[in-house]
C-alpha cells in the first residue's frame, strides 16, 4: 500500500448567468452555494487502482457569496431604474474578479498488492478522476438550482485542458425559467445534500457508459450542457432523456409519454390541453429533424443576412426549453421522492 498526495488548484468562472438582471445572482443560487461547504468539502472515490479522497477548501468562496448577497441588495430592479447607487456601494473587487480558485487537496492510496505506480501515471489517474467528480458536482448543483454552476470557459479550457470547462448550465437555467413561466408543473430548488445523496446512491462512480435508464437521462443532460447552445440536436438529446426517464416503448412514443408525464408530474386538468400541444410540438420538431424533413440553418445564423433566423431559432429554443424543463422537473421529483427510476 502506498500513499500519494497532491494539491491542485481548480478554477471556476464566477456566476456566469444567461438570465436575470445585470450581474445579479438569484437567491436560490446563493442558497445552493451556501450549502456547498457542508455537502462537498470531502469526497471519497473508489477506483480500480485504490482510494482517492478529495478535500475542497471553499472558505474563499463563502466570502464571495457574502459579497454577492450584498451586491444583490443594491442591484434591485427599483434601484436599477432609479440609478440610485454610487461607486462606493459596489464591491469593485468582486465585479472585477471573474475567476474563483479552489484548493483541492487529494490523497491517493493504492490497494494492497498493487504495484507502486510511477508519478506520471498517478498524476493522470488523479486528473481524470477529479475531472469526473467535478462534472458530477456540476450536474448536482444544476439539478439543485438549474443554472447556478456554469463552468464554460474557452480560456480555462486552453489553460488546463480539462473538459469540465466545456460544460455550461445556461441552457438549464433558461429551461427552468421557461418551466416557471408556463406553470404546468412544479420546478423548484432542491436542497443540495438531497441531490448529492441521490446522485451518490446511483453509484455512478467513474462510469462512462450509461448502465440504466436514469443514467441515460443524466448523461443526455450532460451532452446538452456540453453543446453550450440550442441546436436541433438539443431536441434529440432531450427526447432521449425523456424517453429514458419514462421508459417509453418504441411505438406510440408521444401518446405514452403524454400519459405518463401527466401522471408523474400531476398536470392539472385545466392545463392538459396546453401541455399536450407543447409536447406534440416538441416531438414534431424531433420527427422532422430525425427523418430529414427539417430546414437546416447555416451554422453562422447571421440575422443581418437573413432575418428569418430569428423566428427559426425562436421555435427551436421554445421547444428545447420546454422539453428540458420536463426533464428537470422529473428528475427533481424523483430525487425528492427518493426514486431511482419511475414505475407507472
Amino acid at each position: 500500500m502506498t500513499n500519494t498526495s497532491r494539491l491542485i488548484k481548480v478554477k471556476f468562472p464566477i456566476f456566469q448567468r444567461s438570465q436575470g438582471v445585470f450581474c445579479l445572482t438569484s437567491d436560490e443560487f446563493i442558497t445552493t452555494w451556501k450549502e456547498v461547504p457542508d455537502v462537498l468539502s470531502e469526497v471519497k472515490i473508489e477506483t480500480k487502482n485504490g482510494l482517492i479522497r478529495v478535500f475542497f477548501d471553499w472558505d474563499k468562496h463563502i466570502e464571495t457569496i457574502k459579497e454577492f448577497e450584498r451586491l444583490n441588495s443594491y442591484y434591485t430592479l427599483e434601484n436599477l431604474y432609479r440609478n440610485v447607487f454610487t461607486e462606493q456601494d459596489i464591491p469593485q473587487k468582486l465585479l472585477n474578479e471573474d475567476i474563483l480558485e479552489i484548493d483541492c487537496f487529494i490523497e491517493f492510496t493504492t490497494l494492497n498488492g498493487k504495484e507502486v505506480l510511477d508519478e506520471e501515471y498517478v498524476d493522470r489517474i488523479i486528473e481524470h478522476y477529479l475531472e469526473n467528480l467535478l462534472v458530477l458536482i456540476f450536474l448536482t448543483a444544476n439539478i439543485s438550482a438549474p443554472g447556478c454552476f456554469d463552468c464554460f470557459s474557452h480560456d480555462l479550457r486552453s489553460e488546463s485542458g480539462l473538459e469540465l470547462y466545456e460544460f455550461s448550465s445556461s441552457v438549464l437555467e433558461s429551461a427552468r425559467e421557461n418551466g416557471k413561466e408556463h406553470k404546468l408543473f412544479r420546478l423548484d430548488r432542491v436542497e443540495l445534500d438531497t441531490v448529492w445523496n441521490w446522485i451518490t446512491n446511483l453509484e455512478l462512480g467513474y462510469r462512462q457508459i450509461a448502465f440504466n435508464t436514469t443514467e441515460r437521462a443524466l448523461f443526455s443532460l450532460l451532452h446538452v450542457c456540453k453543446e453550450n447552445q440550442i441546436t436541433p440536436t438539443t431536441i434529440i438529446w432531450t427526447s432521449l432523456a425523456l424517453e429514458a426517464l419514462y421508459d417509453t416503448p418504441k411505438s406510440q412514443i408521444t401518446k405514452t409519454l403524454f400519459r405518463r408525464i401527466l401522471l408523474f408530474l400531476d398536470i392539472k386538468e385545466k392545463d392538459k390541453k396546453t401541455f399536450r400541444k407543447k409536447l406534440y410540438d416538441f416531438y414534431n420538431f424531433r420527427s422532422r429533424f430525425v427523418h430529414g424533413d427539417f430546414n437546416i440553418n447555416n451554422p453562422l445564423s447571421n440575422t443581418i443576412l437573413e432575418e428569418k433566423i430569428w423566428s427559426y431559432e425562436s421555435e427551436i429554443l421554445e421547444a428545447s426549453y420546454f422539453g428540458l424543463s420536463i426533464v428537470l422537473a422529473t428528475i427533481q421529483k424523483m430525487i425528492v421522492n427518493n426514486l431511482k427510476s419511475i414505475k407507472l
